[in-house]
């Protein structure tokens, strides 16, 4: 991992570039240039062997690993790597660039990919020992600008927190009763609560027009980088900070405010109920209810503003180390130890067992709260918040990744699994 302090090199580079898209769309090329970084310069299948089941039977993940970043794209028995001499005899397309199967028990399943336009086409063929026609394949999904999509282009979610988060604005009528509102509203705040540990999160410092001391705050936002919750430190009578104040976002709009003793619930921006510590829907008048509705509005786009620069970096983040760590590693000092990075999830392994998983986050400092970490560079530390763990990644390259344990000392060292 190369520290760079010199930003001449990096400012010569954009003007660069610059001047590379215009050449660009004079000779009539539409591509945007940002997908350039998604470009696949390998593609390939990888198998995990998870042991066997009370059953007795084999069980293995197939995963697609584009460029180092690893995909499940299916779970199989005992998956196994096709050679391409055996590619005819299986009725495998001679352009394909990998393919595997898995087979148990007179049943299983083969596949291959075919890399078309920059994207990874995959097609899988069932077979049954008790069929003897020849194995026919079908498109089984595609890999497409980053992401991986089953055959009817819906985008596979490897994420449990995509699944979680409500997409439309619970409705409250203005006569419910104090139940009726904590039913609404309770279940999705915990929904997005459940879903955090899968987000990307920025904790920071900031320091508002109306207070004249600095407020911890923490932002929480999706893939889309668009907010889900936002927490802000609140000063007791003794000045210290030993509550928070937090807003829950809905597809990027602020829906609901929990400030303690009082709660706002919003639609498109606007408030539409005031419910006080019991659940109860407050009338107030049109003037209080405005100011109320400015003020949450303004916090928020305070909040948000102080966390632009802080989001960029984060940015600068995933497709660096972030992208680079994805895959499976094999610990050098004992062969049964596996990690897997999926997303923002980490997994570990010994002897084919899963043990457990774990959110994970790269970034320029440590997070979690034991470890306190300087900032040497912006994908320099990876922080496990669950585990009260952080790692300064020492090396990190297409073949080794060394992790130094934050306040031990101690290294740990993997070799990537192909």
């Amino acid at each position: 991992m190369k520290l760079h302090t010199n930003l001449m090199p990096l400012l010569l580079f954009v003007v660069l570039l610059g001047s590379c898209k215009t050449e660009e769309k004079k000779q009539g090329n539409e591509q945007d240039f940002a997908l350039t970084s998604k470009t696949i310069n390998s593609i390939n299948f990888n198998c995990a062997d998870l042991g066997e089941d009370e059953m007795g039977i084999p069980r293995s993940i197939l995963y697609l690993t584009v460029n180092g970043k690893t995909i499940d794209i299916a779970k199989i028995n005992n998956c196994l790597p096709i050679d391409k001499e055996q590619y005819a005899s299986n009725n495998i397309d001679e352009n394909a660039v990998d393919a595997s199967y898995g087979y148990w028990a007179g049943n299983g399943a083969y596949f291959y990919v075919i890399l078309k336009e920059n994207e990874g086409y995959i097609y899988r063929a069932k077979v049954d020992e008790m069929d003897d026609q020849p194995m026919s394949y079908s498109l089984f999904g595609i890999y497409s600008n980053g992401k991986f999509f089953e055959k009817d282009r819906e985008e596979k979610k490897d994420k449990e927190a995509e699944l979680l988060l409500p997409n439309t604005f619970p409705k409250i009528k203005k006569n419910a009763s104090s139940k009726e509102i904590e039913d609404i509203i309770q279940p999705n705040v915990n929904q997005i609560n459940k879903a955090l540990p899968f987000l990307k999160v920025i904790s920071k410092e900031v320091q508002f027009k109306f207070d004249d001391f600095k407020s911890p705050i923490t932002i929480w936002y999706s893939d889309e980088k668009l907010p889900v919750k936002m927490k802000m430190g609140i000063r007791d009578d003794e000045g210290l900070f030993s509550n928070d104040f937090e807003y829950y976002f809905i597809n990027g709009k602020i829906w609901y405010s929990d400030q303690i003793l009082s709660k706002y619930v919003f639609e498109d921006e606007a408030l539409q109920h005031y419910i006080n510590s019991v659940w109860t829907n407050i009338q107030v008048s049109e003037k209080r209810f405005k100011a109320w509705e400015k003020r949450i509005l303004q916090t928020i786009a305070q909040i948000d503003n102080a966390t632009i620069n802080s989001r960029k970096d984060d940015d600068k983040t995933i497709t660096g180390n972030y992208e680079l760590i994805q895959g499976q590693w094999q610990s050098t000092d004992d062969s049964k130890s596996q990690i897997t990075f999926m997303g923002s999830i980490k997994k570990d392994f010994y002897n084919g067992e899963p043990i457990s998983q774990t959110p994970f986050s790269i970034s320029n400092t440590c997070k979690n709260e034991s470890n306190i970490s300087a900032e040497v560079a912006p994908d320099a530390f990876m922080t496990l918040p669950e585990e009260d763990q952080c790692f300064f990644i020492l090396t990190l390259d297409e073949n080794l990744l060394q992790l130094n344990y934050v306040g031990r000392g101690n290294t740990l060292t993997y070799k990537r699994l192909h």
